[in-house]
């Protein structure tokens, strides 16, 4: 408990903090906030001449531990980008990141830790990869160091059927170690991805099965069928689906 002295310090009160709290004048009227230290939230007002001895201490309502301003979900590719904002946080572990297809039952699928106890905005992300096409509904599961928890709001986004058969280029281009390769199929078919050399010698096969619709990657580690490490220079990366075929140039840095 803190003790409140009427007649002295700021508008005629003082409150002498035991480490919990501390006070704040309001300055143009006659009150005084008390503030509790460890979450930095005004837990009382002090008003001075009224009630017993002239002083009145008006109780807040609990603060709530995290303060959500803003959550959004947003697709990209086979990708859904979740971000949400906090304003403050008080005794904040993190946040359970779940999801689900139907909009009734929903599974953690990561964590994010939080900032603990904190007044200023604190801003969070988080991707959840290789979906396939359908829509999804996400929520946050905000739990506190006592293990209290509270749910946020839904939301949702929605992963779309891409409308042609593409080879996207590689990423890194050059590369050492690993490069990724994005396609994407319009429908549900047979497709191939080669790795040739420059003499039209086909090195790698990276893909040959029933897939799609739908946004995909595959990465290659720079080596050819039997393990070994390819040698530096130009190669090409080749998709077939059907009678399409499309090519890309890769460039191997060892």
């Amino acid at each position: 408990m803190a003790t409140v002295t009427v007649g002295s310090g700021p508008e005629g009160v003082a409150i002498t903090p035991d480490g919990a709290f501390a006070y704040v004048a309001n300055s143009g009227s006659n009150t005084v906030s008390v503030i509790a230290t460890a979450s930095n939230t005004v837990v009382a007002t002090v008003t001075v001449g009224s009630a017993p001895f002239g002083v009145a201490i008006t109780p807040l309502q609990n603060p709530v531990p995290v303060e959500l301003s803003s959550f959004t979900a947003e697709s990209d590719g086979s990708r859904i980008k979740l971000k949400w904002t906090t304003q403050s946080e008080s005794n904040n572990l993190g946040f359970d990141v779940e999801r689900s297809s139907d909009q009734e039952s929903f599974s953690k699928i990561g964590f994010v830790p939080g900032n603990f106890t904190t007044s200023t905005p604190k801003f969070y992300t988080f991707v959840d990869s290789d979906l396939e096409v359908g829509t999804y509904f996400y929520r946050l599961k905000q739990i506190d160091t006592d293990g209290a928890f509270e749910y946020s709001p839904v939301v949702t986004a929605a992963i779309s059927a891409p409308t042609a058969f593409v080879l996207h280029q590689n990423f890194p281009n050059p590369f050492n170690l690993e490069t990724k390769i994005p396609y994407e199929l319009a429908e549900k078919t047979e497709v191939s991805i080669f790795i040739f050399n420059l003499l039209g010698r086909k090195i790698r096969t990276l893909v040959d099965e029933v897939n799609g619709p739908g946004s995909f990657e595959i990465a290659w580690d720079g080596k050819d069928e039997r393990g070994r490490i390819a040698p530096s220079g130009i190669y090409f990366m080749q998709m077939r689906v059907g009678e399409v075929i499309q090519l890309k140039k890769v460039a191997l840095s060892k």
